[in-house]
């Protein structure tokens, strides 16, 4: 069995995506280029243990309703912008639950 630790580079001819669920995955890392994924609305990092940071470019998902990071435990460190966002009050919650906001 092959495990994925990688998205592609180019992930802007998905503009149409509104849920991206990575839940439990070996991804080490998301591309810059998922702040191109403008319909995106869900985001769903939960129990991604290998994670490690959230690019800048989430600052770009306008229409982003929800984030789950929850149990992603090698996060440090959330971008700025994350709460920036039109929901940030969602993003806050899952926070909490992780311990840091």
């Amino acid at each position: 069995m092959q495990i994925h630790k990688r998205l592609p580079e180019r992930l802007e001819n998905l503009i149409s995506l509104k849920e991206l669920s990575l839940n439990h995955s070996a991804v080490e890392e998301l591309p810059d280029s998922i702040g191109s994924l403008s319909n995106l609305e869900k985001l769903s990092l939960m129990l991604c243990q290998s994670l490690t940071t959230i690019p800048e470019s989430i600052r770009n998902l306008q229409s982003l309703m929800e984030v789950s990071l929850i149990n992603s435990s090698a996060i440090k460190e959330l971008p700025a912008a994350i709460g920036s966002l039109p929901a940030a009050h969602l993003l806050e919650l899952c926070l909490k639950q992780l311990g840091s906001y």
